[in-house]
């Protein structure tokens, strides 16, 4: 049974930097992120559907009508999130794209083909 943490912004950015470590220092996997829009009405998810939770709502504290995003982190069993308020998206966004410049290194480059001459010809007629 895993449980996900709800974190403040800067936390959020602060844990995510250490998944991003973690993963890196000992291959323990990958990080995946997601985001989510969030609204205040309640929608179902499904109409076959038997849970209580019929769908996702932003706390009303957070939120009072206001577009929202919800963040998640996963590193193999570990879980954080973080709900983003349409007001500081654009602070938030900041941050979160200097993170994942900083951790881009272990990306690799696609090898590519080489092409031979003759077939490169014929596409050119």
């Amino acid at each position: 049974f895993l449980i996900m943490v709800r974190l403040e912004k800067e936390a959020f950015l602060f844990e995510l930097t250490r998944y991003y470590e973690q993963s890196r220092e000992s291959n323990s996997g990958s990080v995946v992120v997601t985001m989510k829009k969030l609204s205040d009405v309640s929608k179902p998810k499904s109409k076959y559907s038997r849970s209580k939770n019929k769908g996702m709502k932003c706390p009303q504290d957070e939120s009072d009508g206001v577009p929202a995003c919800l963040f998640r982190a996963t590193l193999g069993s570990k879980k954080i999130s973080a709900v983003v308020v349409k007001d500081e998206m654009e602070n938030f966004i900041e941050d979160y794209t200097t993170l994942l410049r900083a951790n881009m290194e272990n990306l690799k480059k696609k090898e590519r083909k080489k092409r031979s001459k003759k077939k490169s010809e014929m596409e050119e007629e």
